[in-house]
């Protein structure tokens, strides 16, 4: 157990802390206050019966300690069947207490490519006293950080509480924020407060409490409720957080602020004295940008690419609940912060300083900043609304919030127009589909782990986390929109979003939405007009492989070639029994390019060397400009094709480029003849855009 500093006085802490009455804890807040939750016709099926884990929290910053004195009030009340006596918190602050915590020991002390270096301020949450409230009397109660590391505490409660109670739980703690390099903590002046109170863990029904030790890539897991927190910070300090303001008074040198959040999981905040703020609207919904001086400019570009965000998002997921977003612009020093979603606040990073003749003539790209913007926008839902377990499956947030990310793209350029790109270099468009594909080997290579595993159980050193995590998993979801069509692909992700909605889905949950919206074995979208091919969808498998495999679709065109039709000639008994003898056509040793039509074949091979099996579109060219498409289910190593009387130029493997997850094509394409087909320039500018993308991608967002 922690022992209380003396920093505050008993008097003064139960000041700080319990200012509250019984009737200040309402959760509605007075009419003339402002809603953290859009009007009801416009915000989507809220079931505030799933909040069950409230806080009340005032906080004072200390600007020159770096430190956030505070005090908490917590209303807990048991969701499940089960009776527990043990609540187990997040201290996950205390991840930056120490070189020999989890987090530092699995991140080797780097974040993202950052390593604080001599420059490291360590930083901790040491909880100073824990008290159960008993009708009007308060109990200590005992507390204790977990010895396997210190990121998590137990507390004991002297009674159980059982299915449906509720425990108030009143608590004093002091956070001490590091240098930021990881999401959290300070630059000189600029304060990122996140993850940085003690939070209860999730009691599931199945599963019991879900409370991990915070590693390297571990994020998140919480239950919904709502916040009610008072911030004292000096009276010049710019201040962005959760939800809404519904008060502000200044005494003298300090100013308290009071922030008031519905129906989220967690609450983050931001100060500074240099912040510029920019202000837009979508729908009714606030966007308030908090950015330093110097990026002021920036502030259009990230506001045009929150709104086709939010576009793009409501109309395939659902209504946004909240009536506000915070989009926060750390300063120049602070970047660790940047790239971090958090309930209705994120922070972003900034746009490549370009002049405007560059992005115009030589060199444009919708990567850096922008899709920060979108991605971790994104999370408003897939996290901030859904709340799935970051931790065990860190792929149902990040890699489906990809996936949305890229679609968001789409929907606001288009496919295969003129404005689908990401990366444009002397006009060469890098389009959205090669940008998901390129993506897959940003970090490191072809990444080697399954998807669906524990965030802990990516090694650092194997590197292959994001990819794994967020590319594999948009670039599969992707290709599984592009074999069933955007309509069925939509309609089994709206299923999907409406049953995750403040539910905190799993990946069955997603592999059920398809199953029952689509049936087991949809079929595949013929040349994308609606109609469908005789092919289709084996979901099951394709989950399967797409969560629990480490393949890949690859495909190639082996073999293009022409050859002598087989005739009758040689021995056959006629109908008498003898043996009669039909002798070699007259141009037999001629060649086969000056052989007739109807002596002639093609043979096309295409085989099947990844391990990932899903079915494929292949297109044969003819020399007399007609072609035929072939499907082939994938299922076997190789299929051989036979035309017979046509002339073959060419054969293709996913002409329609559909197998998004297919991380090489360059043998995907095969010509009868070859230097039949060169396109060198065009094929230069592209490599080079692929290269300048990777460049510009690497650790834009988590």
């Amino acid at each position: 157990m922690s022992t209380p500093r003396v920093l505050l006085s008993a008097a003064a802490a139960c000041a700080l802390v319990f200012p509250w009455t019984n009737a200040s804890r309402a959760k509605s807040p007075p009419p003339t206050e402002p809603d953290p939750l859009r009007p009801s016709d416009a915000r989507g099926e809220v079931p505030f019966e799933r909040g069950n884990a409230d806080y009340w929290i005032e906080a004072r910053l200390d600007p020159e300690s770096k430190t956030v004195v505070a005090g908490a009030t917590l209303r807990w009340t048991n969701p499940t069947g089960r009776t527990v006596s043990v609540l187990p918190f997040h201290l996950y602050m205390n991840a930056f207490r120490a070189e020999d915590t989890a987090w530092m020991r699995s991140s080797g002390g780097s974040h993202r490519g950052i390593t604080p270096g001599k420059e490291l301020d360590w930083g901790y949450v040491d909880v100073w006293s824990m008290q159960r409230a008993v009708g009007d009397t308060l109990e200590d109660v005992p507390y204790a950080e977990d010895p396997a590391d210190p990121t998590l505490m137990t507390v004991t409660l002297p009674e159980p509480v059982g299915p449906g109670r509720t425990v108030e739980l009143r608590y004093t703690f002091e956070t001490k924020l590091p240098r930021v390099f990881a999401r959290t903590g300070y630059a000189d002046d600029f304060f990122m407060v996140a993850q940085w109170f003690p939070k209860i863990g999730v009691l599931e029904e199945a599963g019991g409490w879900k409370a991990h030790v915070f590693t390297l890539n571990d994020e998140f897991y919480a239950d919904f409720g709502d916040y009610e927190v008072t911030l004292d910070v000096p009276a010049e300090m710019v201040v962005g957080a959760s939800g809404v303001r519904v008060s502000e008074t200044t005494d003298g040198s300090r100013k308290r602020i009071v922030q008031r959040a519905k129906m989220v999981h967690d609450f983050a905040w931001t100060a500074y004295a240099d912040f510029a703020e920019h202000e837009g609207t979508y729908e009714g919904i606030r966007i308030r940008q908090l950015l330093p001086e110097d990026r002021l400019d920036d502030a259009p570009a990230h506001l045009e690419a929150q709104i086709l965000a939010l576009r793009s998002f409501e109309d395939r997921y659902g209504p946004y609940p909240w009536s506000t977003i915070t989009i926060v612009h750390p300063p120049k020093g602070a970047g660790g912060a940047g790239g971090m979603e958090y309930p209705t606040l994120y922070t972003t990073s900034n746009r490549l300083d370009l002049p405007a003749f560059v992005r115009r003539h030589l060199f444009d790209e919708r990567v850096a900043g922008t899709f920060t913007t979108v991605h971790e926008f994104g999370h408003q839902y897939f996290q901030g609304l859904f709340a799935s377990n970051e931790h065990e499956q860190a792929w149902v947030d990040e890699g489906l919030n990809t996936m949305a990310d890229l679609l968001a793209y789409e929907d606001a350029y288009g496919r295969g127009t003129e404005d689908d790109w990401v990366v444009r270099v002397v006009g060469h468009r890098l389009p959205i589909d090669a940008f998901t594909r390129l993506s897959l080997g940003r970090r490191g290579g072809i990444p080697v782990s399954p998807i669906d595993r524990p965030a802990s159980h990516f090694p650092a050193e194997v590197g292959d986390y994001a990819a794994v995590t967020y590319s594999k998993t948009a670039a599969a979801m992707l290709t599984l929109r592009r074999l069933v069509g955007d309509d069925a692909f939509r309609k089994a992700m709206a299923a999907y979003a409406a049953r995750a909605r403040f539910a905190h889905p799993t990946g069955d949950d997603l592999v059920h939405a398809f199953v029952e919206t689509l049936g087991a074995h949809p079929p595949v979208e013929s040349a994308g007009d609606g109609d469908t091919s005789p092919a289709t969808v084996d979901l099951a498998d394709f989950f399967d492989q797409m969560r629990h495999g480490t393949g890949f679709p690859d495909f190639r065109v082996r073999r293009v070639s022409l050859r002598r039709a087989l005739g009758t000639a040689g021995y056959h008994r006629s109908e008498d029994g003898t043996l009669v003898e039909t002798p070699l056509p007259e141009d037999f040793d001629e060649k086969v390019d000056d052989l007739p039509d109807d002596a002639i074949e093609s043979v096309v091979v295409v085989t099947r060397p990844g391990e990932f099996r899903v079915p494929v579109e292949i297109l044969v060219a003819f020399e007399d400009d007609t072609a035929e498409t072939v499907w082939w289910d994938g299922r076997e190593r190789s299929v051989v094709l036979t035309f017979a009387g046509k002339r073959v130029r060419y054969a293709a493997v996913d002409p329609a480029h559909r197998i998004l997850l297919e991380p090489d094509r360059l043998d995907n394409t095969r010509y009868r003849r070859p230097g039949s087909h060169t396109d060198a320039v065009p094929a230069f500018l592209g490599a080079l855009a692929e290269g300048i993308a990777l460049l510009v991608t690497v650790g834009v967002a988590s």
